[in-house]
């Protein structure tokens, strides 16, 4: 019988699900990458769970109360991974449920592929010779590190690259919620939502009260494959 574990994807969430334009604050997180719902929804039906493993969810408490966020010491985890799972609802993914979550336990989920836009695939066991693969991960790192001094800003893309996106999508090649979700992406001005722990959270999160709440009947999008990025309400 094979591990559990075989049947699990871990991923990451900004720059991989999401798009990630710098640190705005622990409750901005930029809109999904087009076709991340539907990659998460053809995975779960297929019956493989999926962590989403962010360092959000480590960070300190005092930074977040610093952004003006009433969270009790020693709870930041469950309440950082409620602003994760409502941007997860209010963009159309699935819901939450034993195959699908935002990991907060105790180091890294185990899974049998890590999904993340910063990481490089390491395997000596692959390599006649061990020497070869942590070449290749040197040569990498120098990479990257030299592409980091030619675009200081952070970003490798050109101009070019930024802005083309598919045709039907918006401005950033992703789908657009409704206006009135209360979630900004990674150029959203508007003030921090002030979000307050309560008594009773529990392990799913439950208990936090936020001064503007995601409305069960908002018509969530997700894109449309067949127009190529177009948003439509997700069938409940």
């Amino acid at each position: 019988m094979a591990d559990a574990h075989k049947q699990t994807v871990v991923f990451d969430l900004d720059g991989t699900l999401a798009r990630y334009d710098g640190w705005k604050g622990v409750d901005i997180i930029g809109e999904p990458f087009y076709g991340a719902v539907d990659l998460i929804r053809r995975l779960l039906n297929s019956g493989i769970k999926v962590w989403i493993y962010t360092t959000r969810t480590n960070t300190d408490v005092n930074d977040v109360q610093a952004e003006g966020f009433h969270c009790e010491e020693g709870k930041e985890a469950e309440f950082l991974r409620k602003i994760v799972r409502d941007w997860l609802k209010v963009w159309g993914f699935p819901l939450i449920s034993d195959n699908f979550d935002v990991y907060i336990g105790p180091g890294k989920p185990i899974a049998s592929i890590y999904v993340d836009d910063k990481a490089y695939m390491c395997d000596p066991a692959r390599y006649g010779r061990d020497l070869d693969a942590f070449l290749d991960v040197e040569d990498a790192i120098k990479a990257v590190f030299d592409e980091e001094l030619s675009h200081p800003s952070g970003s490798s893309k050109t101009e070019a690259d930024r802005t083309s996106v598919p045709e039907g999508s918006d401005d950033k090649g992703g789908p657009v919620p409704p206006d009135s979700i209360p979630f900004g992406g990674p150029d959203d001005d508007s003030e921090p939502k002030t979000t307050q722990a309560t008594e009773g959270d529990t392990d799913k999160g439950e208990g936090h009260e936020k001064a503007v709440d995601v409305d069960d009947d908002i018509p969530f999008g997700r894109p449309d494959d067949e127009a190529g990025g177009g948003v439509h309400p997700v069938e409940s």
